[in-house]
């Protein structure tokens, strides 16, 4: 389920690039939902431990892709 809104959001992002500035919004969800899903795994996966092993997958991967959404931000890109 996740995976399916991923790849709609990366739908989303790659026919905004045609225009970054009015997609603004695009950029603020994917940063911040991909933190609280970082933030919310990271307990999970403490007590569950068959969910233990995302601590060194998916975490890592979320809170990196919300760092490059946040590099790739237009209106921070402009204050540079």
């Amino acid at each position: 389920m996740l995976g399916a809104l991923y790849i709609a959001y990366g739908i989303l992002l790659i026919r905004g690039a045609k225009d970054p500035r009015l997609n603004v919004a695009l950029f603020d969800f994917g940063i911040l939902s991909s933190v609280l899903h970082g933030l919310v795994m990271i307990p999970q996966s403490f007590f569950y431990p068959n969910e233990h092993a995302h601590l060194w997958s998916d975490v890592p991967f979320i809170f990196a892709m919300a760092a490059v959404l946040w590099i790739s931000h237009p209106e921070l890109k402009g204050q540079a």
